[in-house]
């Protein structure tokens, strides 16, 4: 493109140079026959003259004359004035000397004694001087555009009638110097050291890479751009002369450049090379004038390997990983990646935040030069606290007397979660503010789950939390608040009530969110495969009522009547043994003294397993949202399939808890089968369905998933006994629809019984 402009300016300034061209010799072939007709008829030429002269002075106030214009403007007033001088008209005479200085200021042509008296009268009369000092000899002194002579040892006197005009001093290797001055009538106007400056020409660098900053004496001048780029900009003699100092350099096709014009003689100039993640390159010139006189005619400068400059990069490695994997790694500020990550970034002090939509990692990294930096996130739920809400006098607005407090609560009394702090977000921040927390209250208190939803994703996006807290001060006497604890997926909220003049300290409130501190606590039960009942016999307290087949403790030899006496060398209850297996994790051994009539009492070494339950997702003493972020977060991590379907599967009934019967249908119909436990399994799975569409209004639907998890016998609902078939046979007979259609015969008294 910059080609094609260039292209195009030179056509444009050919047509125009020969436009000039044929005017001017239009003008000349009129004041030639003009002039040969002075003798035959004076009046006509005169009139044709006037016309010139009126074209003359036109074009005269838009351009400055070329030199060829100039000579023929220069006749056409002289012909003027002796055409004048011949009718007499002497006012008209001076009237065309003037024009005549004006197009020659310092006219030195031959005229004849009365020309002579009349022009140098009308100088005397309308005319000053200027008197150009310059320390350079030899330099010559051009008046607007023409030559008035040559400095000397002495002042250079011009004379000139008064006006104003442009001044130019210059000679051969040097750069002019020029100055507009006005000369008033009848005086001298002195102008001091007009010395031409010598020529200097452009300092050439060129690097190995474009994109370098160049800065002098702490000045950015420009950066280095590419070679073929900069050549379109350059003179034919100055490209060559470039390409001739790049391959002297031993640079490649890839190499860059920058021309430093203007630069300083006799003066050091500290020259500096920049670009991130490089090193910075330093060079210290000095351009002589004794350098300068041999080399006033090189296009430009070559300071050999000076300006040679090779960038080294400034980089070193930075790993990240993250559990769970797949998350965001922002680099100050700019997303780079996911995890796992590796990559060569700049040195230096690195802001490195890593954010996954169950919480975010925030750490500073020291990246050093050639080496190695390594970051593995853990990463926490996030929890983040939006502020406080007065709603107490009816009107909210922000209220943060409690704000302090609760923070402090949150970041101390939790250890599941992990507070996020406004200052880890900077300018981010600025997408949610006490308006904002103000009218997430507002739309919750007026059920509008559209705008919480809404808000709620703005909320955790700007703060990189899935659960989200504030606090809302209601009316009462002893200011009673609701801590509201927000998931980022759902508008479901916990109110958790807060009286601080009671309970200055919220943290005993706040660290529910943590139970239980393992989610595996939540899904899965330790268990020997056999259910104990007391006996309130001192020497055998306990007594074994159910063996389930194939479990530990039928595989130990345990049997139904067996009694024991000592568990762990301890005498103990159920409730006792039933804290006792919950502290077990998967492989520990319960050593039991048991006995069995007719047979010598022995130690009998289970091993404790793992098996998958319902979660107490329909608890009041486990907070539904922190649940529901341990659940999400457990999801994403899990390593199997069937963890996955578990925490899937209690997902959906977290869901339900807040009545979110669609969204909880929708989890539940996706779901691939989940392992069979307590209240766990395909057919606890067609009865939640069933549930759903109970409370959607869609009971044939519900129906027959009913009869679905009815017919599925054995599957548990609770460690007491009670199996999903029967509770699905229970709603059936309470909606008035049997188990099956075959039970319709059946009178609805004997069902009921």
């Amino acid at each position: 493109m910059k080609r094609f402009l260039g292209a195009m300016t030179l056509v444009l300034a050919g047509a125009a140079a020969l436009a000039q061209t044929d005017a001017t010799a239009d003008f000349r072939k009129r004041l030639d026959a003009a002039r040969q007709q002075m003798d035959s008829d004076i009046a006509t030429a005169m009139q044709a003259l006037d016309v010139l002269a009126e074209e003359s002075i036109r074009l005269r106030q838009t351009r400055a004359l070329t030199e060829a214009e100039r000579g023929l403007h220069r006749d056409l007033f002289l012909a003027r004035a002796r055409a004048h001088l011949q009718l007499l008209e002497n006012e008209k005479v001076d009237e065309d000397f003037r024009q005549l200085l004006k197009v020659e200021p310092v006219f030195k042509g031959s005229l004849n004694p009365l020309e002579q008296e009349l022009l140098d009268s009308l100088r005397r009369r309308e005319g000053g001087s200027v008197e150009i000092m310059s320390g350079l000899a030899g330099s010559k002194v051009y008046v607007n555009g023409v030559e008035a002579g040559v400095t000397g040892d002495a002042p250079l006197r011009v004379a000139l009638l008064s006006g104003d005009y442009d001044i130019r001093v210059e000679k051969e290797g040097f750069q002019a110097t020029s100055v507009k001055a006005s000369v008033p009538r009848g005086e001298t106007v002195a102008l001091p050291d007009l010395t031409p400056s010598r020529r200097v020409p452009p300092v050439a660098f060129v690097a190995d890479r474009e994109g370098v900053e160049v800065v002098v004496d702490k000045t950015p001048v420009g950066k280095t751009v590419a070679l073929s780029t900069l050549r379109s900009q350059l003179s034919t003699d100055e490209s060559a002369a470039l390409d001739r100092a790049a391959s002297s350099a031993g640079f490649g096709a890839s190499a860059a450049a920058i021309l430093l014009r203007q630069p300083s003689v006799d003066r050091a100039m500290a020259v500096r090379f920049q670009r991130d993640c490089f090193v910075e390159v330093s060079r210290n010139i000095t351009i002589t004038s004794d350098k300068l006189a041999t080399t006033t005619t090189d296009p430009i400068l070559w300071l050999g390997d000076t300006s040679a400059v090779r960038m080294q990069t400034d980089t070193g490695r930075l790993k990240v990983t993250s559990s769970p994997s797949d998350a965001d790694v922002f680099i100050d500020n700019q997303l780079l990646g996911r995890t796992p990550f590796e990559r060569d970034i700049c040195t230096g002090e690195r802001r490195i935040r890593v954010r996954h939509r169950i919480g975010s990692y925030t750490a500073s990294a020291m990246v050093r030069r050639g080496g190695t930096e390594v970051i593995d996130a853990v990463l926490k739920p996030s929890i983040a606290f939006l502020g406080s809400v007065d709603a107490a006098q009816g009107t909210l607005r922000p209220f943060g007397e409690f704000d302090a407090a609760i923070r402090r609560a949150l970041g101390s009394a939790l250890t599941t979660f992990r507070l996020t702090d406004r200052s880890e977000f900077g300018m981010d921040m600025a997408t949610w503010s006490d308006a904002t927390t103000a009218e997430l209250v507002a739309a919750y208190d007026r059920n509008d789950s559209t705008a919480v939803t809404r808000l709620l994703r703005q909320a955790s996006e700007t703060y990189d939390a899935p659960l989200l807290v504030t606090a809302v001060r209601r009316a009462g006497g002893d200011a009673p608040v609701d801590l509201l604890v927000f998931w980022s997926d759902h508008p479901g909220a916990d109110r958790v009530p807060w009286v601080p003049a009671k309970q200055p300290d919220p943290g005993p409130l706040v660290s529910k969110f943590d139970s239980p501190a393992d989610v595996a606590d939540l899904t899965h039960e330790s268990v020997l495969g056999m259910r104990v009942a007391d006996t309130v016999l001192s020497e055998s307290p306990l007594m074994v009522v159910h063996v389930e087949p194939h479990s530990p403790a039928a595989t130990a030899g345990m049997q139904v009547g067996d009694s024991i006496a000592l568990v762990d060398g301890a005498a103990m209850n159920a409730t006792q043994l039933a804290e006792r297996l919950a502290r077990k994790k998967p492989g520990d051994l319960l050593t039991f003294h048991a006995v069995r009539a007719g047979s010598p009492s022995r130690q009998v070494p289970i091993p404790v397993q793992q098996v998958p339950k319902m979660a107490p997702v329909f608890e009041s003493t486990y907070f539904g949202n922190a649940m529901l972020a341990k659940l999400a977060i457990a999801q994403v991590t899990a390593t199997n399939e069937g963890d996955r379907a578990l925490y899937a599967f209690n997902l959906a009934l977290a869901r339900m808890r807040f009545r979110e019967w669609r969204a909880a249908l929708d989890v539940l119909n996706a779901l691939p089968s989940p392992p069979i436990g307590i209240g766990v399994g395909p057919a606890a799975v067609a009865f939640f369905k069933a549930r759903c569409y109970e409370e959607l209004g869609e009971a044939d639907r519900a129906v027959g998933f009913y009869r679905e998890a009815a017919s599925m016998e054995g599957q548990m609902m609770t460690r007491d006994g009670t199996t999903v078939a029967s509770l699905a046979r229970r709603r059936l007979a309470s909606l008035g629809r049997p188990a099956s259609p075959a039970e319709d015969a059946f009178p609805r008294e004997i069902l009921a019984r």
